[in-house]
């Protein structure tokens, strides 16, 4: 089966589960990351079972699940039944990797699966701690972006997981996080840092941006220079990492003055 194929098969096998007649109408529909499925079917180049199929779903599920949890923010009285349905969404879907996972008798993927939630909850815990300096904060987002993904390549024996990969989902977190501080939305990132740049004076703010900006073209050029350097990428992983980083930028500019 051709790998578009395969992510076709296991975002709509996801999409599936997720689908929930009542939470559509009042909350948006989860977006699954395709690079990260797509990333998710490296421990099987050859062949992927029924059974695989399921495995990657399910760590897609948790992400969901997790991402809906941290959507919650502060709302006002007339965002209340939202908010509730929102806790409701997450809960609904964690429930459904457990019984995806009873289902298959995966009870040993259920163990490596819990280590990866425990981790990212711990992370989640210590952004919110003053003081964190801004490389924690950095390796925290690292974790909470690959913690699952990690523990399915340890699963099914696909050691390791190569640093250019940990580097590009590291890259698009950053993304991520800077078009929601941009648009004004929650963002985990731009929390922490602005927490830990209290005492630096009024430019903290913009000190933050520089940061995040600089960080995205580091990690341009050190991915980049990963992938030139390992003979074993093919030239289909090399020509999609490198369209992932090289997605256009937010002007600093622009930052600045939406921030």
């Amino acid at each position: 089966m051709e790998v578009t194929a395969i992510i076709e098969k296991i975002k709509t096998y996801t999409n599936e589960k997720l689908a929930h007649s009542y939470l559509q109408q009042y909350l948006d529909s989860p977006e699954l990351d395709e690079d990260k499925v797509y990333f998710l079917t490296l421990p099987f180049p050859f062949h992927i079972s029924e059974e695989q199929i399921k495995a990657i779903s399910t760590t897609l599920l948790i992400e969901v699940a997790l991402e809906t949890h941290e959507s919650i923010r502060n709302q006002n009285s007339e965002q209340f039944k939202e908010q509730q349905l929102t806790v409701l969404a997450g809960i609904y879907f964690s429930g459904l990797y457990y019984q995806i996972l009873a289902k298959e008798e995966n009870l040993n993927l259920v163990k490596y699966l819990a280590s990866g939630i425990k981790e990212i909850n711990e992370v989640k815990i210590s952004l919110y701690k003053k003081g964190t300096d801004y490389h924690d904060i950095f390796q925290s987002l690292i974790k909470l972006e690959t913690a699952l993904i990690k523990r399915v390549f340890e699963f099914y024996n696909h050691h390791p997981f190569h640093p250019v990969l940990e580097n590009v989902l590291f890259f698009k977190r950053l993304m991520k996080e800077q078009e929601l501080f941009h648009k004004g939305e929650e963002s985990v990132l731009f929390r922490a840092l602005l927490k830990s740049s209290e005492d630096k004076g009024t430019d903290s703010k913009r000190l933050v941006m520089n940061m995040v900006m600089d960080k995205i073209m580091e990690l341009r050029s050190v991915i980049v220079r990963q992938i030139n350097l390992d003979p074993k990428f093919s030239t289909i992983l090399k020509d999609r990492i490198l369209t992932i980083i090289h997605e256009p930028t937010l002007p600093l500019k622009t930052l600045a003055e939406e921030g």
